[in-house]
């Protein structure tokens, strides 16, 4: 049987702490209801069997692009408000990375093409 799960992140130390919930479905899954500590989400699936008592679990797949909870911000945006941030300045041109987005807990994050990003500050 094919599980579907949501994966909530959350700032953490050095990487983002998470959270795994089960859902009926993708599109039931009520983002509004979450905490203003979670700044992303993204889905997965997990194929689940039960043998003998035994529920035995597959690995993690068919991965949902990332929604995140803030605002998009350009290499020209992060220079005029962060000027101080010489480092992801930096890592950003290193990078060619043309935006990232600042989430709703204060956090940058690359951005991927299929992502996409709720106004939440």
């Amino acid at each position: 049987m094919l599980k579907h799960y949501v994966e909530l992140f959350y700032p953490g130390t050095i990487v983002a702490n998470t959270k795994v919930l089960s859902v009926k479905t993708r599109t039931s899954f009520d983002a509004t209801e979450l905490s203003a500590n979670c700044y992303a989400y993204r889905f997965f699936d997990v194929s689940e069997l039960s043998v003998n008592g035994e529920l035995l679990k597959g690995e993690r797949k068919n991965y949902s692009s990332m929604t995140y909870f803030g605002r998009v911000m350009t290499l020209q945006d992060v220079e005029a408000e962060y000027p101080e941030a010489t480092i992801l300045i930096n890592n950003m041109k290193r990078n060619r990375l043309d935006k990232i987005v600042r989430s709703r807990t204060g956090n940058f994050d690359t951005v991927g093409e299929n992502d996409s990003v709720v106004s939440g500050m």
